[in-house]
């Protein structure tokens, strides 16, 4: 894919760095998943069970009590997995309790991290570096945005771009706009 003759291939990474007085800073490196594949092989979505309804026929009952419970589970165990392997960025990290191959184990992350010393302050803070990195934080997502469309807006009026700077004339001074 390109973008305006430009290869778009760099996934977002994000870095976080926690202090500690008697060790060296501890550093996250926290990159963007851009593959689902491997948890869609271990946790396959749950589907809901069909029945057959007097007037609407052969359906799906998504308010089936199993079902919505599945999902749930499926949901978290999905959301703890990105975490997890957006922090596999990380060199030279080791979970104790947490096993890539059991679900089980993934929502874990959390319990271990605290165990290992970190307040949940810093976990939060790992966290956030991670929906960074997976283009997750709608403050960095609507910036971007007012950023676009005020170069949209400003060469739609005839006017520089924020990129552009604004003309001078001879004298050094700005350029009026006002005109």
């Amino acid at each position: 894919m390109k973008i305006h003759g430009e290869t778009i291939h760099v996934p977002g990474v994000a870095y976080v760095a926690i202090p500690r007085q008697d060790h060296d800073d501890i550093v996250f490196t926290c990159k963007a998943v851009l593959s689902y594949e491997e948890f869609d092989a271990i946790c396959p979505t749950p589907d809901a069970p069909w029945v057959i309804h007097r007037t609407d026929g052969k359906r799906q009952d998504y308010d089936d009590n199993q079902y919505v419970k599945a999902r749930g589970e499926w949901a978290i165990k999905r959301q703890a997995w990105m975490v997890l392997k957006s922090m596999s960025g990380t060199d030279g990290l080791e979970w104790d309790t947490v096993t890539w191959g059991d679900p089980e184990t993934w929502s874990g992350y959390t319990d271990e991290l605290l165990g290992a010393g970190f307040s949940p302050m810093e976990i939060s803070r790992i966290l956030e570096a991670v929906y960074d990195a997976n283009g997750l934080n709608q403050d960095k997502i609507e910036a971007a945005t007012k950023r676009f469309l005020s170069g949209v807006r400003a060469k739609a009026a005839g006017g520089p771009s924020p990129e552009e700077g604004q003309p001078t004339i001879l004298s050094g001074e700005p350029v009026s706009v006002t005109g």
